[in-house]
């Protein structure tokens, strides 16, 4: 890291520029864009001009609070981690820095433990165990296990590109960005298994954005993922109606890309004429979560197909209560007997 006249780094806009340069040299371009997109959407209306050296943590704390009622746990624990990860710049180059972003984040896990302990009480049947409406706790939206099944039906049936590509992300637990790059060369038929090699985004370039292709942002993600035996009659008929060999599968084998957004709106469409409740494309990959959990899949297994190193929160709540549906089942037997 270069360092710089702690004059020019004082106001907390200044710091994050510098430093946003300086990571420039040594993260991936998706990574920079995304960094930047969050200073400007989340941290600068907050921050922008205000100097470093009086910032406190009850600024932060306040901030966070705010924050979370508008967006998840895991975003704000993004925000607050660049915000950190700022000031530390500003302190290793001479600005007194007088706050700590742990005090914040003290909120968080007070949070967590609480939430914690509830789960420590829930019984295999409970309400609170079986989640909302949806599928999950309260404010989060899944698909149930009945929505998720008859979403599988209606996509095998209608054999349309983005249907494929939906239901691998339902099957596979694809990313959004993963089934938008994937091409028919790394679908496997014969072997059962889809390589994971790249994903689709929009970025910031200059004044606009644009849609690139990139390689994935961690080793772990670049992965073979087994699909279920019973799509590969879906796959095998879709890739016969391919223009090209290596075209990508969301158009139809052809060399065009479809971007995110296009499919999230696909997604949502399907959705609507089912009658199935609103919920995230993210959900698809919970619902492959939870279905591989149901089957038994071991959890160290199960962040290999994911292409993770560490579960998210929403997937660790999966797989603490599917920890206690089966001790809860276990003990009911027990009674029973």
């Amino acid at each position: 890291m270069d360092t710089v006249d702690k004059a020019e780094c004082s106001r907390f806009r200044d710091a994050a520029e510098l430093w946003l340069g300086d990571k420039s040299r040594s993260l991936k371009p998706q990574t920079i864009a995304k960094y930047r997109n969050l200073l400007n959407v989340n941290i600068y209306p907050a921050f922008e001009d205000i100097y470093i050296p009086e910032m406190t943590s009850e600024q932060l704390i306040s901030y966070a609070d705010e924050m979370r009622s508008r967006y998840s746990e895991k975003h704000v624990d993004t925000m607050l981690s660049a915000i950190n990860s700022v000031l530390e710049y500003a302190r290793m180059n001479g600005v007194p820095v007088m706050c700590r972003t742990k005090d914040a984040r003290r909120t968080r896990e007070a949070a967590d433990a609480e939430t914690g302990s509830k789960a420590e009480g829930f019984s295999a049947g409970s309400p609170e165990m079986r989640g909302n409406a949806n599928g999950a706790g309260p404010g989060k939206k899944r698909l149930t296990r009945q929505d998720a099944e008859r979403l599988k039906r209606h996509l095998e049936r209608s054999g349309e590109p983005r249907a494929v590509g939906v239901l691998i992300s339902l099957t596979a637990g694809l990313r959004l960005g993963e089934v938008c790059a994937l091409r028919w060369s790394n679908v496997d038929l014969d072997n059962g298994w889809i390589s994971v090699t790249s994903t689709v985004q929009r970025m910031q370039s200059g004044e606009g954005t644009g849609v690139v292709i990139t390689a994935p942002q961690s080793k772990a993600s670049i992965r073979k993922v087994t699909f279920a035996p019973e799509i590969a009659m879906t796959l095998r008929a879709a890739k016969q109606k391919a223009s090209l060999d290596d075209g990508y599968v969301l158009s139809g084998g052809s060399g065009r890309i479809i971007e995110p957004r296009n499919l999230q709106r696909y997604f949502k469409k399907v959705l609507r004429v089912l009658g199935i409740p609103d919920v995230p494309y993210s959900a698809l990959r919970e619902a492959y979560i939870e279905d591989m959990l149901s089957r038994g899949v071991n959890v160290i297994i199960l962040k290999e197909m994911l292409g993770v190193e560490q579960l998210s929160a929403e997937a660790e709540l999966l797989v603490r209560q599917s920890y206690w549906m089966s001790t809860g089942s276990k003990e009911l037997r027990k009674e029973v007997v």
